[in-house]
């Protein structure tokens, strides 16, 4: 039958060794930890939206343009323009999503990047959204779009004022007026319909990805590396496993 052979003076010596064992890989974290170069991250955000989506279409050019956002041939032409190691700029870089999706036909994606220097950091970060922005398919301008948009407008708030001064006539009794209002409210209503049929034509009906930058770019005022005090937290979890299986296997029962 086993039994606990730990002696008096084991034990003594045990609970003295205990507080160094907790103590010492959280004093070690700390003390490394404060070492290490410091370094800023800064942060962009894009999103990515379907224009024209259709189905079967929305997941399969989102999750293309999060690859394209991603490439590997990007970091590397930014990594040499602020003349970075290409395999130091993608360690220090994350591009990951936001969200899955803002809606339905929308993503959303940070953009960050850490580097010793905040200046540098920030520059770099902006110029990956400006390189990936010009690489990404965005929607292609129409001419003549944005002012029949503007012309359809324009029709439907004179149609609505129409309708209220067609019935404040009628209400007044003045039918004569009335009817003059109706005629130019037929007039406006068929210049209505066909400016909605221009702008249908002219409208791109294949669908397509239109990205864009969130905001603006933006940097920590304080480093984020390295960071003391939560290294030296976890070396103290580590030092609490350590001693609890150094104390476990002490007291073991032994045959």
């Amino acid at each position: 039958m086993g039994d606990v052979t730990t002696s008096p003076h084991a034990s003594r010596r045990l609970l003295f060794l205990l507080p160094v064992i907790i103590l010492l890989p959280a004093i070690l974290a700390y003390l490394v930890a404060g070492v290490q170069q410091q370094k800023f991250e800064a942060q962009a955000q894009i999103a990515h939206t379907i224009v024209n989506p259709s189905f079967g279409t929305t997941d399969r050019l989102l999750a293309t343009q999060e690859v394209k956002a991603q490439s590997r041939a990007l970091s590397e032409a930014v990594a040499q323009r602020f003349d970075i190691d290409a395999e130091d700029f993608v360690a220090d870089l994350v591009v990951e999503p936001v969200v899955t999706g803002i809606n339905e036909d929308s993503t959303a994606m940070d953009i960050k990047f850490r580097h010793p220097y905040s200046e540098v950091a920030f520059e770099a970060v902006q110029a990956y959204v400006d390189e990936y922005l010009a690489s990404a398919e965005v929607v292609s301008d129409v001419a003549g779009l944005d002012g029949t948009a503007d012309e359809i407008e324009q029709l439907q708030v004179r149609r609505n004022e129409l309708l209220a001064q067609i019935g404040a006539a009628r209400d007044a009794g003045d039918i004569e007026l009335a009817e003059k209002l109706n005629d130019d409210y037929e007039s406006v209503v068929d210049d209505l319909g066909v400016q909605i049929a221009l702008f249908n034509s002219l409208r791109p009906n294949t669908p397509v990805v239109h990205a864009e930058q969130l905001g603006s770019t933006w940097v920590n005022s304080d480093p984020v590396e390295p960071q003391p005090i939560r290294a030296a937290a976890l070396g103290l979890v580590a030092g609490v496993c350590i001693a609890s299986a150094v104390l476990l296997f002490t007291r073991r029962p032994r045959a």
